[in-house]
């Protein structure tokens, strides 16, 4: 499985990942001046092996498309809130998530079929 990058640009916007487990991580993110950041929570998607609008694509970690946003898959934390905040924000979803499958049996996770191209470079 091809993992997450450590570091992408989509958007203007940089990416970087200064911390991860094997389901959630942590990105700085800026566009322009690398101190006007903030930082984003995002559970990482796993796709299988696909094709899509004739492109194959092999196994592969996802960064979360816009609309999963405000749920459980990312959230968007302050600079001024700080790390801690993100690692905090890092373990109420893992117990959101938890709670989900504890209550249904399983998680429906919509994947957008366009994610997997959101982490190539611009």
């Amino acid at each position: 499985m091809e993992p997450l990058p450590t570091k992408f640009r989509k958007n203007d916007f940089n990416h970087e990942q200064v911390w991860r487990d094997a389901d959630y991580a942590i990105y700085k993110r800026w566009k322009g001046d690398p101190e006007a950041y903030h930082w984003e929570v995002i559970r990482i998607l796993k796709w299988p092996a696909r094709e899509l609008h004739g492109k194959s694509y092999p196994a592969s970690e996802g960064y979360p498309s816009s609309n999963s946003w405000g749920g459980t898959a990312a959230r968007t934390i302050t600079k001024a809130a700080g790390i801690e905040a993100a690692h905090r924000k890092v373990e109420e979803m893992k117990t959101a998530r938890a709670d989900a499958i504890q209550r249904r049996g399983t998680v429906n996770d919509e994947v957008d079929e366009a994610s997997p191209e959101m982490a190539e470079e611009d």
